[in-house]
């Protein structure tokens, strides 16, 4: 079954890790590749149904939330590169500060600029759902990467018992 010189290739790789300034650094640069690829595959459609108020509420909550993704995602990649096994904690309070960037920053900005609010609201929803799925791809590559499953990495064997007797 296939090429005998690829056997094992697989299992070899599992073993592989990753740095973490290496996973910080593809995140960045996948977010804003996400953000660009998302107002160029939208910039025909927005221009011919809102207009140029519609292309400038595009390019401004993509910034927004784009400042947003990268401004959380830099204490996970403090805290996984100097305190990693509170990477999870980090990886849930990105995600909430994330949250609370975007809504203050998308607020201010309606307030301060008066958007085209149907674009506005419609790209917000679309770029924070897409930079949310690559910042969450990659806490989880990170978390994983510190916290090991036990029954792949001890052949299979549970390391931990359940009691199967309590104390009365």
């Amino acid at each position: 079954m296939g090429n005998p010189e690829n056997r094992g290739t697989r299992r070899q790789l599992r073993g592989v890790r990753i740095s973490p300034v290496r996973i910080i650094t593809a995140c960045i640069i996948a977010l804003f590749a996400v953000a660009v690829g998302a107002a160029l595959a939208g910039h025909g459609y927005t221009a011919t149904r809102w207009g140029d108020d519609g292309i400038r509420s595009m390019y401004a909550v993509g910034a927004i939330c784009l400042g947003a993704a990268v401004a959380a995602f830099l204490p996970v990649a403090l805290v996984a590169a100097r305190w990693p096994g509170q990477i999870g904690n980090a990886a849930v309070a990105a995600t909430a500060i994330r949250l609370l960037l975007t809504m203050s920053a998308a607020g201010i900005y309606q307030v301060m600029y008066k958007p085209h609010l149907t674009s506005f609201l419609f790209w917000a929803v679309i770029y924070y759902c897409l930079l949310l799925a690559v910042e969450t791809g990659f806490n989880l590559l990170l978390v994983r990467r510190h916290y090991r499953n036990p029954l792949r990495s001890n052949g299979g064997q549970a390391t931990h018992r359940l009691p199967t007797e309590f104390p009365a």
